[in-house]
C-alpha cells in the first residue's frame, strides 16, 4: 500500500494533476509504466508513430525537429513535473520533431495516447488543461522559429537566459539560481549559436555583473538588469 501511496505522491508534483482527483490518480497509476533513459538516449524519434504521451519524472528532456538540410533546431527544454509529447493529441501522424535524454538519468511516465485521451475524454478539467498546455506549446514552437529568423545570436542568448531563469526568480532581490544548468555547448545547440558566441556573451554579463556561473549552475544576480538589455537590442 506504501509503494502505491508513493506513487500518487509522485503523480500529485505534475503540474497538470495537481488538482485531480485521487482515485483519478490511481488511474494513471495503473495506465502508466515507468522507464530510465540517458543522456543523448531518445526516447522517440521524428517520424516514428505518436502512440503515447510521456510525463517527465527525472532529469530534463530536449524537444528538437530536424531539417531535410540535415540540421537541428532545438524546440524546447521539458523539466521535471511536465507533460511532453502531447501535441500527438491534436495531430494523428507520425512524430514531427525528436525527444531526447538531456541529462546522466531521465524518468519518464509513459501512457497509451488511447487510454490518455479515454481518461480526459472522461474529466473536462483535465482535457481543458491539457489543452492549454498544447496552446501553449505551440505558441512557443512558433516563438521559437520566429526568433530563429528575427534575433540576432546574442538576442536568442539572452532571450534564454531570461526564459530559464524565470521559473527561479525570486522578484524581492531580484534573482534567479538554476541548478542544474547547461553547458556552454548545450546552450549553442538550444539556442543555435556558436559555442565561442555563448562563451563570449556569458563573459560579458558576468563582467557587467549580471550574472555568475560555475560547474553546471547559473545566478542571474540582476534579473532586470538582463531583461533591459535583451529589450534594449
Amino acid at each position: 500500500m506504501s509503494n502505491k501511496l508513493d506513487k500518487i505522491w509522485h503523480f500529485e508534483q505534475f503540474d497538470l494533476l495537481k488538482e485531480i482527483p485521487r482515485d483519478l490518480l490511481l488511474q494513471f497509476d495503473d495506465d502508466s509504466a515507468l522507464h530510465n533513459s540517458y543522456k543523448k538516449e531518445a526516447i522517440y524519434l521524428q517520424g516514428s508513430p505518436s502512440d503515447y504521451i510521456y510525463f517527465l519524472k527525472k532529469g530534463r528532456v530536449k524537444i528538437t525537429k530536424g531539417t531535410e538540410d540535415g540540421k537541428e533546431t532545438t524546440l524546447y527544454v521539458v523539466n521535471p513535473g511536465e507533460i511532453f509529447g502531447e501535441l500527438s493529441l491534436v495531430d494523428a501522424g507520425e512524430r514531427t520533431h525528436q525527444a531526447e535524454a538531456l541529462d546522466e538519468e531521465v524518468m519518464v511516465c509513459s501512457f497509451e495516447k488511447k487510454k490518455f485521451l479515454d481518461i480526459i475524454n472522461n474529466h473536462p478539467q483535465l482535457a481543458r488543461q491539457v489543452y492549454k498546455r498544447i496552446g501553449e506549446r505551440l505558441q512557443l514552437i512558433e516563438k521559437k522559429l520566429s526568433d530563429l529568423i528575427f534575433m540576432s545570436s546574442e538576442d536568442r542568448i539572452l532571450s534564454f537566459l531570461l526564459e530559464v531563469g524565470e521559473p527561479h526568480l525570486r522578484a524581492e532581490v531580484d534573482e534567479a539560481f538554476i541548478k542544474p544548468f547547461f553547458t556552454h555547448e548545450e546552450i549553442a545547440h538550444l539556442t543555435a549559436t556558436s559555442r565561442q558566441t555563448v562563451t563570449t556573451v556569458l563573459n560579458e554579463l558576468k563582467k557587467e555583473g549580471i550574472i555568475t556561473f560555475g560547474r553546471n549552475k547559473m545566478y542571474i544576480r540582476e534579473y532586470s538588469a538582463l531583461k533591459k538589455k535583451f529589450i534594449k537590442k
